[in-house]
C-alpha cells in the first residue's frame, strides 16, 4: 500500500481503524500465545480492553514511515525491526519509570537488551510487521472501504471513546498481576 497516504484528510478514518484492528490482532496474537504457553488465558495488556496499542501503534508507524520501502521488502524488514525495536524497549522503558511494573522481562532470552527487547521477538516484529504491511494491510483496507463512511465514522468515534475510556482507568488502576506484570524495585 505504498501510494496509500495514511494521514490525508479522506484516509484518516481508515488509518484509525487499521490502528484498532492491528491493536486487536496483537491481542488475540498474545493471549493465543499465553494459552499455549501457560494453558490458560491471560491479559496481558497494561489496558483492560482486547487490544494491545503497541501492536497498532506499531504497524501504523511501519505503514505511515516505512511503505517508501515496500519495493525492497529486505531492508523494509530491517528497518521494521529497528522501528519495533525501539518502540518496544521505550514503551517497557515508559511503563516501569511510571508505575514500577514490567509487563514484558527478556532478560532470560537470546540477545536481550536490558530485558526490554529480545532477538527472537525482533525477529517475530520483522515478519508480522512484513506480513501485515504486504498482505493483511490491504486486505483491510478493502474491507474498511465497503462500509459507507457515516459507519466507518460511527465505528471509529465508539473505539476512540472506549479506548479513551480504558485509558483512563486503567492509568488510575493498571491491569497487573501474576502472569502480567511483575514489581521493579524503585
Amino acid at each position: 500500500m505504498k501510494d496509500f497516504n495514511y494521514l490525508s484528510r479522506d484516509n484518516i478514518l481508515t488509518t484509525i481503524l487499521l490502528f484498532f484492528a492491528f491493536s486487536f490482532i496483537g491481542y488475540l496474537w498474545e493471549m493465543i500465545l499465553f494459552i499455549f504457553k501457560e494453558k490458560k488465558f491471560v491479559n496481558r495488556g497494561f489496558l483492560k480492553g482486547p487490544w494491545l496499542p503497541i501492536y497498532g501503534c506499531g504497524m501504523i508507524l511501519i505503514l505511515v514511515l516505512l511503505s517508501w520501502f515496500m519495493t525492497k521488502p529486505l531492508l523494509m524488514f530491517i528497518l521494521i525491526i529497528l522501528l519495533c525495536g525501539f518502540l518496544e524497549y521505550m514503551t517497557s522503558y515508559l511503563l516501569e519509570k511510571l508505575f514500577h511494573k514490567k509487563w514484558w522481562d527478556y532478560k532470560d532470552s537470546f540477545l536481550n537488551i536490558n530485558g526490554r527487547v529480545c532477538f527472537a521477538g525482533l525477529l517475530f516484529f520483522g515478519v508480522g510487521g512484513i506480513i501485515c504491511a504486504f498482505f493483511i494491510t490491504p486486505y483491510l483496507i478493502i474491507k474498511i472501504s465497503n462500509f459507507r463512511y457515516s459507519n466507518r465514522l460511527l465505528l471509529a468515534l465508539v473505539l476512540i471513546i472506549l479506548f479513551i475510556i480504558d485509558n483512563c482507568c486503567s492509568l488510575r488502576k493498571p491491569n497487573k498481576g501474576r502472569n502480567i506484570s511483575v514489581n521493579v524495585k524503585k
